[in-house]
């Protein structure tokens, strides 16, 4: 199972820049049975990305620097 690596998670999460509170949050999901997925990519295409998320229901989207 996945419980071997309970802090390792979070820990993943902030070493990309994403902060502590939102990394809890994203373990929490993951542990639920929900889907994470994580996209790195340019500013510019941050729009289009979240119309992507939005248009097949995406239960939640956020976005870190």
């Amino acid at each position: 199972g996945i419980g071997g690596g309970a802090g390792s998670l979070i820990g993943a999460f902030i070493g990309l820049g994403i902060p502590e509170d939102h990394a809890k949050k994203y373990e929490e999901y993951i542990y639920d049975g929900n889907i994470l997925i994580l996209v790195d990519a340019k500013l510019d295409d941050k729009l289009e990305i979240y119309k992507i998320f939005d248009k097949h229901n995406a239960y939640n989207s956020d976005f870190f620097k």
